[in-house]
């Protein structure tokens, strides 16, 4: 039954970190690709 708990309390702190970076790491590479494409309009 104890293994059970821990399954569940991993899973929950892995769901919690995924909320929580996900968003600022697709943020940032959407924010690279948009000064690439400006620094490629200016360049040409």
């Amino acid at each position: 039954m104890k293994k059970k708990y821990s399954y569940i309390g991993i899973s929950f702190i892995i769901l919690i970190f995924g909320i929580y970076v996900i968003p600022k790491v697709v943020q940032k590479f959407q924010n690279q690709i948009w000064l690439h494409s400006i620094k490629y309009l200016i360049l040409n």
